[in-house]
């Protein structure tokens, strides 16, 4: 007598056998369907973060230009007074130096819109903020010198070789704004470019 494997077996195959196939492709179209809904999902993700990333560059874009708009005002400002300044000391150091013009000129020298807002410099191009730091840093020590000089030199015969000393730091204010002054007005054009 042969051994027989399965006894019960018909031509086509054992029961148990083709319940087992059945069983596998029931699996495999459930794991091809769940993974076509998975890829759906990651696909509407994406395209969700997307359109929020988007959202959010775009509203940086426009707080960095708001931000470039009111510093640029804030700079031409102090351009201005610091061109004041540079006039007063051409016009008479004599009379400024006695009464301690331009210490009292400085005291009101300041960036306000960049100071008050250094925290989000950040937003605006790696350039502009520089220069605007840069500016304000150089206000800063100007102020410094000022009232250095109204502290110790003023109303002293070295009041005299103090002030070129003052006006040399002035002008270095000057440069430093016209730069941000720059700056500002070549990151406000390439942010214009984006729109």
């Amino acid at each position: 007598m042969a051994i027989e494997i399965c006894p019960l077996a018909m031509d086509t195959g054992n029961l148990a056998d083709w319940a087992a196939v059945v069983v596998a492709a029931i699996g495999a179209i459930a794991v091809f369907m769940l993974s076509r809904a998975a890829n759906r999902t990651a696909n509407a993700s994406l395209q969700l973060t997307r359109r929020f990333q988007d959202r959010e560059n775009l509203l940086l874009e426009r707080e960095s230009r708001l931000l470039l708009s009111e510093v640029a005002t804030d700079v031409i400002e102090a351009s201005s007074a610091i061109e004041a300044i540079n006039n007063l000391d051409k016009q008479d150091v004599e009379s400024w130096t006695a009464g301690n013009g331009i210490a009292q000129a400085l005291e009101g020298l300041s960036l306000r819109v960049a100071d008050r807002e250094r925290d989000r410099l950040h937003l605006l191009p790696d350039y502009a903020a520089f220069g605007i730091s840069d500016a304000q840093y150089r206000i800063s020590q100007l102020q410094m010198m000022a009232e250095e000089f109204r502290e110790h030199h003023a109303a002293t015969e070295l009041a005299a070789h103090f002030v070129p000393r003052l006006t040399m730091a002035a002008g270095r204010v000057e440069d430093s704004l016209n730069r941000a002054l720059q700056s500002i007005n070549f990151a406000s054009a390439m942010l214009k470019s984006h729109v």
